[in-house]
């Protein structure tokens, strides 16, 4: 999941000359032996660890290896592949300037995303099929497997949730629900297109709503074409956090690598989605480490940071609360400064945005034993306010209590309510669920 973007490609492109002249740069920069050279070939050079750093300047005095190291400082494979893409994005930014054909005017399509952050970006790109925001944060609060996919059952609780715990569209539990009703009603619909484009990134955000997708497609999408643009990168960009950091341009150019959806891969998210919803999170563990997801690259790992969110089996805190106190450990900081590290430094695989993570600072806060204490501002601008660790905070950040002992405000992940019976926990170690006796 993304939210603003961080990068725009118009305000400092790629470009093959200058890449050119960086790469003779490290070139001569190795002939010469210099210690920035010989540790950017070390960290990049797929054969650099073979050498000694006295060997290097040899070895490695070709433009060619200057080049590969130069791609793959900035997330491509190659070279040749480096240049493919910039004369790619040189494509892309010529289209738009000079007005070119839609890139998906050719017939009617729907473009759905798990949020409204690229929205804007299509529409600067010259896209002129229509956009659905499909969201509802599946990583976060219960889920029930729904009768039928207008179910009011499951539009009552996940309403409720995100309503109650302010992370939904707002104000209002009423709007919450007919907002999640109509993006449902506008899926099942899609069948009505010439063509559906599903643009889903790694994360579990995202990969738990393309599953979710890809069931109701599955069922109303009939023979309207599918496809999909997923990546968990960009070159040019270090910590790639989703498609809403990508430029109009980049957009542009990433359309055209979509891929057909297919039947395997349609099954495959109906699976996800019906294990998610279930009780146990051994059948969802299983799907993620049996390679039973073709055409789903980035769903295996996006699951098992979904499953890292049950109460860990040593101190009962899912990765985002450990990491969290963690971060306070040195000293009291606002929720602005804690939500950046934890997203940009900490975070294995980057899917919450700001309104989920504070209500997860709002969990540690309202447990019976609290975890944190507001010790400056108010809640009601967690942004701004200062947090600190309690006694009880110190001690699980150095894993000397559990926060199952400490009275936590409910929790689910997914299907599975977290502290209750069975217990069920993830063991970071093994990388495993497993079910500890129900504390009386």
């Amino acid at each position: 999941m993304s939210e603003n973007p961080v990068l725009s490609d118009d305000e400092r492109p790629l470009s093959l000359p200058q890449q050119k002249k960086q790469a003779k740069e490290l070139r001569d920069g190795m002939r010469a032996g210099t210690p920035a050279a010989l540790d950017r070939f070390r960290r990049h050079h797929p054969k650099a660890s073979e050498l000694a750093p006295a060997d290097m300047p040899e070895r490695f005095s070709a433009l060619a290896d200057a080049q590969l190291v130069i791609a793959r400082e900035l997330g491509v494979q190659s070279w040749p592949r480096l240049v493919h893409h910039i004369a790619r994005m040189d494509d892309a930014r010529r289209a738009i300037a000079r007005n070119a054909p839609a890139p998906d005017g050719a017939r009617a399509t729907l473009h759905v995303r798990c949020g409204s952050d690229i929205r804007e970006g299509l529409r600067a790109a010259g896209f002129s099929g229509e956009f659905l925001e499909y969201s509802d944060p599946l990583c976060q609060g219960p889920l029930v497997r729904p009768a039928n996919d207008l179910d009011p059952v499951y539009f009552d609780l996940r309403a409720t949730f995100i309503d109650t715990h302010d992370i939904g569209p707002g104000p209002g539990w009423q709007q919450v629900r007919a907002s999640m009703i109509d993006q449902q009603q506008r899926l099942m619909a899609a069948g009505s297109f010439d063509e559906i484009v599903l643009w889903f990134e790694h994360d579990s955000y995202d990969q738990l709503l393309l599953a979710r997708a890809l069931d109701v497609l599955g069922r109303h999408a009939g023979d309207t074409p599918v496809s999909i643009v997923s990546l968990d990168s960009f070159p040019g960009i270090e910590r790639f956090n989703g498609l809403g950091h990508l430029s109009p341009v980049a957009l542009r150019r990433i359309f055209s690598d979509r891929q057909p959806v297919t039947a395997p891969m349609v099954a495959a998210g109906t699976a996800v989605w019906e294990t998610l919803c279930g009780p146990s999170p051994l059948p969802l563990h299983a799907i993620a480490t049996r390679r039973a997801l073709p055409g789903l690259p980035y769903m295996a790992r996006a699951l098992i940071r979904h499953l890292s969110e049950l109460p860990g089996s040593r101190d009962g805190l899912s990765l985002t609360e450990r990491l969290t106190l963690d971060i306070l450990r040195d000293g009291p900081k606002r929720g602005g400064h804690i939500f950046r590290a934890l997203v940009l430094e900490r975070e294995p695989l980057t899917f919450l945005g700001d309104l989920m993570f504070w209500s997860i600072l709002a969990g540690l806060l309202d447990a019976d034993d609290p975890a944190l204490e507001v010790i400056d501002g108010g809640r009601n601008d967690p942004a701004s306010a200062t947090f600190a660790l309690t006694a009880i905070g110190e001690a699980l950040a150095i894993g000397m209590r559990d926060f199952g002992c400490c009275g936590p405000v409910a929790r689910w992940v997914g299907g599975t309510r977290c502290f209750s019976d069975p217990d069920w926990r993830w063991d970071p170690v093994q990388q495993i669920p497993v079910a500890i006796p129900a504390r009386l």
